[in-house]
Formats: C-alpha cells, structure tokens, sequence
C-alpha cells in the first residue's frame, strides 16, 4: 500500500477570486498595513470600511489564501516579511494615503 499525498486540482471559485486579488491588490496601492482583528466585532470594522470607503480597502482573508498569492509577487517591496506576520485573525488594509 503506497501513500499518496492527495492535491487539489480545482478551487472553489470564491478562493480563486480572493486569491487573484491579492495578487494584484498589493500592486496597484503604495500602503500596505496588516492589523489583528481577534476580538474586534464586525460592527466595528464596519464602521471603519464605511468612514473609509473611498481611501482605504479593507480585506480579511484566509491567511494561507493571503500567503500563497504573496508567495507569487515577488516585486512589491516587504511583501515577504508581511506575509510571515500573518497569523491569527487578520485584516490587510490597502491605501494611497500617506501613512
């Protein structure tokens, strides 16, 4: 009996989407900020995406959806020490406001 590692041909298309985006997100905005959002309720974040909604996009995604698309951008300067920070509960915030 052989052991064989089971990989996925297909994602579901909502991964693909959310993937894609992280892929071209970081490319397209100059700030990138990552913040922890464990114990922030939704009300929240909501409050902010909509005080902010014309300056910053606000993204909480699968960290490993996020890692893999970091994974394949290799031109957007910081991204790799960004991607190890994600652990937990996060959300990627993208702007052109100067920080």
């Amino acid at each position: 009996m052989t052991s064989q590692k089971h990989t996925r041909i297909t994602y579901p298309k909502g991964k693909q989407e959310l993937h894609q985006q992280m892929l071209e997100l970081p490319k397209s905005y100059n700030v990138i900020a990552l913040s922890k959002v464990n114990k922030v309720r939704a009300t929240q974040l909501m409050k902010i995406r909509k005080k902010f909604h014309k300056e910053i996009i606000i993204k909480v995604i699968k960290n490993r959806v996020t890692q893999k698309a970091f994974e394949k951008i290799s031109d957007v300067q910081g991204i790799d020490k960004l991607s190890s920070q994600l652990e937990g509960q996060c959300a990627l915030m993208f702007t052109n406001i100067n920080p």
